[in-house]
């Protein structure tokens, strides 16, 4: 009996698209009204990029961080920063 063998593969290709993400971080506002003083407040952005499938190690994270804005009377607290990354989506 002769049996012929075919290859399977399990899973299908990835093909991924890279995009370039900015993200523009403006104010804070009605602060005034949260009923906790804070007189410095900062905005951090965290890029989670995908774990490889091949080993167990965790995946890569990127973090920014804005600087320290000052809340103004109104309960405002402005920054104008912008981040960008280049994120793979699959």
């Amino acid at each position: 009996m002769v049996v012929n063998m075919m290859k399977w593969v399990a899973w299908p290709p990835l093909s991924s698209s890279k995009f370039q993400a900015k993200i523009t971080i403006h104010h804070v506002q009605d602060l005034s009204k949260s009923g906790q003083e804070c007189s410095s407040l900062s905005v951090e952005v965290k890029w989670k990029g995908s774990s490889n499938r091949i080993s167990f190690k965790r995946g890569t994270v990127k973090r920014d961080m804005t600087k320290g804005g000052l809340v103004n009377d109104d309960g405002v607290v402005v920054w104008n920063e912008e981040f960008e990354n280049v994120c793979d989506l699959l």
